[in-house]
């Protein structure tokens, strides 16, 4: 009876141990993986840009005027030399009653100043026959020898006079007849309120400027369609053939260190089916200072792409058009490939010399390797291993890494990594899998 007691005591004791290591065990660290990949590889930099035009076309009034009403609509097309507005002359104000007043008086003061040089003229005629007469009487008796030479000189002096003072009159009544005509005609306007256009006007009030289109276009935008009055250099409508549009993109001033004229392009999120295609053109040499939306200052430089694709492809794109560009400034075929996600800096403190890990080794400034800048934990046979690596460039989602390293062992294709390594993971810990997609 007693051994049985103390067998079933041993047994007792003993299962408490094994639960109480069970309970104290550390347990596997959950982790999620990804796989290293072998394949092209491509960064660069992905960044809002905008359509524009390569040649725009303002057509502004010359002089001012009345600008008539604008038969066109914004994506009209226009030929060349066509014409596009006309301006006619502006119509005199409006008269109140004391403008009517004088206006009537001056035609009053213009009727007058005729009447006097009819007067005038009627006198001068009187003046030049008497003059003839006497002329002619002086000659017959000169002819006669009743009177001298000296006589018959000074009344042709006379005549002279007289014909020269009659032609003086006639002038002076046809500028007054003119002034009569401009005053009547000024008030005659003012009073009816009639246009320089009317039908029957004369070809002084139908004469009109006409804009005509310097290229073969596109209407984009037209400020103002119906008839008002325009002043010397107002905008009238902006032409432009959307057939030529670039692409322009705000970049940093230190990233466009990276781009050259001629690297490839990606246009996305544009509207249509699929990405478009187009090359660097030009990095313009001045910057400018933007404000973030964080209200940061940016120094920005505007980048100018043009798109080779096949017009036919994005014809629905238009003028100031919101697009996404990625310039790609790295292409690698066949790169080996690690999650961006699993990739973290380290420091020598996490490579100890002689360490277990396999592929930590001891490289360090003994072994005169210097270490990378750069690790990822490596899950194999239920534990994570940290594992080495030197990167050659990264994107939004990879990180392209040499295949090897001296004196290091390194990740390789298929490979499984940790992603979004947790802060107590360590080298050789064991950890349990748990596959993303």
């Amino acid at each position: 009876m007693q051994k049985k007691t103390w067998l079933l005591g041993g047994a007792a004791v003993l299962a408490a141990l094994a639960l109480l290591t069970w309970a104290f065990m550390p347990r596997p660290l959950a982790v999620e993986v990804a796989q290293v990949v072998m394949a092209d590889f491509e960064a660069g930099i992905e960044e809002d840009g905008r359509t524009r035009l390569r040649e725009r076309y303002s057509v502004f009034a010359p002089l001012a005027g009345r600008l008539e009403r604008l038969p066109w609509h914004e994506g009209d097309r226009v030929q060349a030399g066509q014409v596009l507005a006309r301006i006619w002359p502006v119509l005199p104000p409006l008269l109140d009653a004391r403008a009517n007043a004088q206006q009537e008086a001056r035609v009053a003061s213009a009727q007058a100043a005729l009447t006097r040089t009819e007067v005038r003229l009627s006198k001068s005629e009187a003046a030049l026959a008497q003059a003839q007469r006497e002329l002619t009487r002086t000659e017959q008796l000169w002819q006669q020898g009743f009177v001298a030479q000296a006589m018959v000189d000074q009344t042709r002096w006379a005549e002279l006079a007289a014909r020269k003072e009659h032609e003086a009159s006639e002038q002076d009544r046809r500028v007054a007849q003119f002034d009569l005509a401009q005053a009547r005609a000024a008030l005659g306007l003012w009073l009816s309120g009639a246009a320089p256009s009317k039908p029957g006007a004369s070809v002084a009030e139908t004469t009109s400027l006409a804009l005509r289109a310097p290229v073969n276009a596109r209407v984009l935008r037209l400020p103002q369609l119906s008839e008002t009055p325009v002043g010397m250099g107002a905008l009238v409508m902006e032409l432009g053939d959307t057939a030529g549009l670039e692409v322009v993109a705000q970049l940093l001033t230190t990233d466009v260190m990276h781009i050259a004229p001629g690297d490839p392009v990606r246009i996305s999120r544009w509207g249509g089916p699929a990405d478009l295609q187009a090359r660097v053109r030009l990095v313009e040499p001045g910057a400018f200072t933007k404000v973030s939306a964080l209200g940061v200052e940016e120094q920005r430089v505007n980048v100018v792409m043009d798109i080779t694709s096949e017009p036919q492809a994005w014809l629905g794109l238009g003028d100031a058009y919101r697009v996404g560009v990625f310039i790609r400034t790295v292409a690698q075929s066949q790169a080996l490939q690690v999650p961006l996600s699993a990739v973290f800096p380290i420091t020598q403190a996490h490579m100890p010399a002689g360490s277990n890990s396999k592929g930590l080794g001891s490289a360090g400034p003994a072994s005169g390797v210097q270490p990378p800048a750069f690790a990822c934990y490596v899950v194999r046979e239920g534990r994570a291993y940290l594992r080495p690596l030197h990167m050659e460039a990264r994107n939004t989602s990879h990180a392209w890494v040499r295949t090897s390293l001296p004196g290091l062992e390194t990740v390789k294709p298929g490979d499984q990594v940790v992603v979004y390594p947790p802060p107590n993971l360590q080298d050789g810990v064991r950890v349990g899998l748990r596959q993303i997609r």
